[in-house]
């Protein structure tokens, strides 16, 4: 893919922003999920959302990186639902994603971030109160799109997996040093132009495996991890038109990762239930709002099965589909997200038992907040996955 190829699927992404009215949320005779967005001003079009207790204080933190801004910004957590002002810290490019993760071994997170317009990315390594020192650079191939982190050959060091779709069709694997450092990068060659990627345990052993998310093939790869750092052959799911994100969890209590994939171009989201072997059954689709962008398979209701909830970039709204327990959701929700909602962080921030909402913003200068308002206990097991490691 060429430079001016990904500036014009970025336009395309800011363009269906545009012109379009936020409205509320129609639930007829359910009770809300999520409260009224409350705003945060975290530098323009934010293009990735990292959560991870940064300061050591058992609050969650939010990293929000951002593609105009040149920079990822980092807001505190107060545990009470709201965050100290936002802080900003310059990245070289435009960086378009970012993980966070103690890359060199001292137990305190740092922030990684790739910057499409560039052919490195940048790491900066955390001081432990909430702060970072200057980024270092590390090479990679030209246009690195995505990265993420996790320990592919079991030697407790993170490595680093970048998709990069120019000049080739390309993955390249940077084994940590556990130092802050990492070797130089093997390449892995994919059929199809990659962009997202999550890392997570699908077969049941323990070795990381990963999945590639092809919005122009209109599907997604599977690739099981051998624990050395290398995976087997890839194999491709073919979904809806144009899939961007992917959320994983248990949506039918079996113990089993399910996927969820958002196919914009449809306005859906695409649901495939998954063995113990890693495999996937043929998808099921549900409408959703309009341009649809990141997905997260979590429990929202408190009912102990796991829900859909997705940021409809193009229609300003988090669309709730709410989990029947058995592999299928009932019909979407809407709540007003403000403007064009790009990405997704769900987690705790106000101390009950609830999960929160960070929405990261694609337009504009801000993000948002919705606390949750479910009241009903949980009447069973944990149903969402944590990603990663």
């Amino acid at each position: 893919m060429t430079n001016l190829a990904c500036l014009a699927l970025l336009l395309a992404t800011l363009a269906a922003c545009w012109g379009q009215p936020a409205y509320a949320a129609s639930l007829g005779d359910l009770d809300p999920v999520f409260a009224p967005p409350v705003t945060y001003g975290v530098g323009q079009h934010v293009r990735a959302v990292c959560m991870s207790d940064l300061d050591g204080d058992d609050v969650l933190d939010i990293v929000t990186v951002c593609w105009v801004d040149s920079a990822f910004w980092v807001l505190l957590g107060n545990g009470d639902g709201t965050f100290a002002p936002a802080v900003r810290y310059p990245i070289a490019g435009s960086p378009y994603s970012g993980d966070v993760g103690d890359v060199n071994g001292d137990w305190i997170p740092d922030v990684v971030t790739s910057s499409l317009d560039t052919d490195y990315v940048s790491v900066s390594l955390g001081i432990g109160d909430g702060t970072f020192g200057a980024p270092t650079i590390i090479s990679v191939p030209e246009l690195p799109w995505f990265v993420v982190l996790g320990d592919l050959n079991g030697d407790l060091a993170l490595d680093m997996i970048v998709s990069t779709p120019s000049p080739a069709w390309d993955l390249a694997i940077l084994m940590g040093n556990g130092d802050g450092t990492f070797q130089a990068p093997v390449h892995l060659t994919m059929t199809q132009y990659p962009k997202t990627l999550t890392l997570l345990r699908l077969d049941g052993d323990d070795d990381l495996d990963l999945i590639v998310v092809h919005p122009g093939a209109d599907g997604f790869s599977v690739l099981l991890g051998n624990g050395d750092g290398t995976f087997l052959a890839p194999f491709f799911y073919g979904i809806g038109d144009y899939p961007l994100e992917a959320g994983l969890g248990d949506i039918d209590h079996d113990g089993d990762y399910d996927i969820a994939v958002t196919c914009s171009d449809d306005g859906t989201v695409a649901v495939l239930r998954g063995s113990a072997y890693g495999t996937f059954a043929p998808p099921v689709y549900y409408p959703v709002g309009n341009w649809p962008q990141d997905v997260v398979i979590e429990d929202f209701d408190r009912d102990g099965h796991a829900d859909l909830c997705v940021a409809n970039n193009g229609g300003w709204t988090i669309s709730l589909l709410r989990g029947n327990g058995d592999g299928t959701f009932q019909v979407s929700e809407e709540y007003d997200a403000e403007c064009c909602p790009h990405t997704l962080a769900p987690g705790n921030f106000d101390g009950d038992l609830d999960l929160d909402l960070f929405v990261g913003n694609s337009e504009d200068d801000f993000s948002s907040v919705l606390i949750n308002l479910a009241t009903s206990p949980a009447t069973g097991p944990e149903t969402g996955f944590a990603g990663g490691p």
